[in-house]
Formats: C-alpha cells, structure tokens, sequence
C-alpha cells in the first residue's frame, strides 16, 4: 500500500524491517522453545500499527473517491441538499455506504479488489456482513 501511495521503496522496506523483526518463543515444560517469525499481520501492540493503519485507510479512501469520480460509485445521500457519504473508517473497521443496485455493487467490488491488489489484504467475499437499506422518498 506504501508504494502504491508513493512511498520511496527504502522507506517502505525500512518499516517492513521494524514490523517484522519480531520472533515468539514459548515455555512449555519449564523450557524455553521455538523460534516462531509471523509471517503475516501486525503483533498486538505494535506501536506502528495505528500508522499502518492509517495509511491503508488512505489508500482504501483514495480508490472510493477514484471511483466516485469517475461516477461509477455513489454514496449514500440523507436528503438532496448533504453531500452522499461514501464511506467512515475508525481504528481498522470499515463502512462502505452507497445504493444498493448492481452498478455500484460491482463498483464496490472492484474497489475491493483494487485494494486488495495494493494492501495484500484480503475481503472475505464468501460470507460478508452486508446491510442493506432500502427507504422510500
């Protein structure tokens, strides 16, 4: 996602360095064993994380907004006059708001897949939790 936002490739190597230098080892009959390296994900309190975090739900909003201007996305609009709100990330939880027709599912789809392609994380499309809203004007 670094690169793809702009990042300079020593910086980005860099922070993969700081995030995965870590190795787990565990007591198990009162001696210590292992020697395990995470090959993905962040460790719990990684204090890079919120960065990290941050600078997906960049990405992620940069590709929304691409795909509302080339109008093949629209947000959610509470009455004529707002403005459509498309989406809202807090810490790593995401809400995508748009009509709920199939122009703009597959619109969020590729924006999935987009992401997915960039972040190396992966939208579990089998079983997502979805919430549709339909309201009559």
């Amino acid at each position: 996602m670094m690169l793809w936002l702009g990042f300079s490739v020593s910086w980005v190597q860099l922070v993969l360095r700081c995030v995965s230098l870590v190795s787990y080892s565990f007591i198990l009959n009162g001696e210590v064993c292992g020697n395990i390296k995470p090959s993905r994900g962040l460790r719990q309190g990684e204090p890079l994380s919120p960065f990290l975090f941050l600078i997906c739900d960049e990405g992620l909003s940069s590709l929304i907004h691409k795909a509302q201007s080339n109008i093949n996305l629209f947000g959610f609009k509470c009455s004529t006059q707002e403005p459509a709100i498309s989406h809202f990330f807090f810490d790593d939880d995401s809400l995508l708001f748009t009509k709920a027709n199939e122009r703009n599912c597959m619109a969020v789809r590729k924006v999935l897949e987009d992401y997915e392609g960039a972040s190396g994380q992966q939208v579990n499309l089998i079983n997502p939790f979805c919430v549709l809203v339909r309201r009559s004007i």
